[in-house]
């Protein structure tokens, strides 16, 4: 227990059985990388030996954020499911749930085809972030059709919520335009928001504590 100090990361780990009739659930967050990433998903997994795992940890951030910091986005999203996926197979878990990217779509119209995912390099001003959450989708197929590991890789739309984040460079798009809203409210500015013809901003707001 004394490696649960300050990262940026969220796991819940379920301990349950398949129908979720009963189970017991354990909520780790924010937790530092003091240990290393191989040696803290070791750790935790071996700790509470779960029967599920839903992995929804990631180092995550706007375009400004991405762009400037892209090695980083790749190498901490990466770490983070490989180990996941990777100690939950040996430790006997049963499934794991995890998500990827929306942004790991290439640039096609929408709305998006799920056959469309591997056609093509992501937006390149996230492919860091994106291609490393696309690894866990690879990662999967592997391990099912070696380990016959039973993992499912999920796409969220934009998540936002109350405890977003809302910095004015490194926030996500719908954070960063409710900011842009308010404070154009607040000193009665004009605001106006400019889109492409073709894009559609898909998001999906989340209650209570992130």
């Amino acid at each position: 227990q004394d490696i649960c100090q300050d990262r940026i990361s969220f796991f819940i780990f379920y301990d349950c059985n398949y129908n979720f009739s009963s189970f017991s659930c354990v909520n780790v967050k924010s937790i530092q990388k003091s240990l290393g990433y191989q040696n803290l998903e070791n750790c935790f997994i071996n700790f509470y030996r779960p029967s599920h795992v839903i992995h929804l940890a990631g180092h995550v951030g706007g375009i400004a954020a991405n762009k400037r910091d892209i090695g980083d986005f790749f190498y901490q999203n990466l770490m983070m499911g490989t180990n996941v996926l990777h100690f939950a197979r040996l430790y006997g878990v049963k499934r794991v749930i995890a998500l990827a990217a929306g942004c790991g779509y290439p640039d096609v119209e929408s709305p998006f085809k799920e056959s469309d995912f591997f056609n093509g390099l992501p937006d390149m001003n996230s492919y860091g972030y994106s291609m490393a959450k696309k690894m866990l989708v690879i990662q999967s197929w592997a391990y099912r059709q070696q380990h016959n590991f039973d993992s499912t890789i999920l796409l969220p739309a934009n998540l936002y919520g109350e405890n977003d984040n809302f910095h004015p460079e490194d926030s996500h798009v719908v954070p960063a335009l409710v900011r842009k809203f308010i404070e154009a409210k607040d000193s009665n500015a004009k605001f106006v928001l400019k889109v492409k013809s073709r894009e559609v901003v898909a998001g999906a707001h989340v209650v209570g504590e992130r």
